[in-house]
């Protein structure tokens, strides 16, 4: 018989290697990812908020700030995104020219040009009206679109989605619900949740739907293996993400300024379970109990020798 600790060194390096592929497979496929934790621009009215995939354009406006106040700037501890890395802040309407609207823009990149994918993000807000984010050719999202996507209507959320088929259709597509984001009392009273939201657009299955934290609220099907529609080539540059368009979280940003309400804006490129969302912190997996384990037999092992 084999030395035991040759056997569980094996093992270990085995199951590491395991975990490792299983962990690379279930990982989401990040286009971009914006955290809203530090400011680039030292200039006070102009906000720079970096994408942490590497070369993605920044997020800019000129009407919104890093909010990293103690409270409530940033999500509670009980909905860190389970990426590792402390939330200390989030995105807040703050104009100086009394607008407090986010109005934030994301510049063209062609990454973002995918046949499906999911948005998702946080948000705390008693707005009635204006567009959590969109990516979309037109400029005045606020009022319609002509190719992409946009969330909106924080107290009746809906999606509106273009797809094109194998035949050059184009399509649009409405996700409607009666359901908003303010949960927490009247509107008006300053009070509201952080809420998570998610669009996925599946190419396979031509459906897409809408997440109110983690459960679907709404979904609309097209012709399948039809891909979203990001309006014509030669109109590419002006495919800009827009973030928080009319969007100032009601009475929060005009009483204190001191109440973050858009956070851990991500996109990936397919159609994510909702295991897969940046929901919070995770229970323990059982790949890490299961490593545990083996690391527990073989100290076992050498305090025998």
């Amino acid at each position: 018989m084999g030395n035991p600790i040759h056997l569980l060194r094996k093992l270990i390096y085995i199951v590491c290697v395991c975990l490792t592929l299983i962990t690379a497979l279930s990982q989401a496929v990040v286009l971009s990812y914006y955290r809203f934790e530090e400011d680039l621009d030292a200039d006070p009215f102009r906000l720079v908020s970096p994408s942490e995939v590497a070369g993605q354009p920044d997020l800019i406006s000129l009407t919104a700030r890093i909010d990293d106040s103690a409270n409530p700037g940033s999500l509670p501890n009980t909905f860190v995104p389970f990426t590792g890395a402390p939330n200390t802040a989030s995105l807040d309407g703050f104009g100086t020219s009394g607008n407090p609207d986010i109005d934030a823009t994301i510049a063209y990149s062609a990454v973002l040009d995918v046949d499906e994918m999911t948005v998702e993000m946080w948000v705390r807000t008693e707005e009635q009206f204006g567009v959590l984010v969109s990516r979309s050719t037109t400029a005045n999202v606020a009022d319609s679109i002509s190719d992409g996507y946009r969330i909106y209507s924080p107290n009746a959320l809906t999606v509106e989605f273009y797809t094109i088929d194998a035949f050059g259709n184009i399509q649009l597509n409405t996700i409607s619900t009666n359901i908003g984001l303010d949960n927490a009392g009247t509107r008006g009273d300053g009070n509201a949740n952080w809420r998570h939201v998610a669009f996925s657009y599946d190419m396979a299955l031509g459906e897409g739907i809408l997440y109110l934290d983690s459960t679907p609220i709404g979904s609309a099907l097209t012709t399948s293996g039809s891909s979203l529609y990001w309006g014509a080539d030669a109109d590419a540059d002006d495919r800009i993400v827009q973030v928080g368009v009319g969007l100032d979280g009601y009475n929060f940003s005009k009483t204190n300024g001191d109440d973050g309400y858009v956070d851990e804006l991500r996109f990936s490129g397919e159609a994510l379970a909702e295991e897969d969302f940046l929901v919070g912190i995770p229970e323990p997996a059982t790949s890490v109990l299961l490593l545990s384990l083996v690391a527990f037999a073989y100290t076992t092992v050498l305090r025998r020798k």
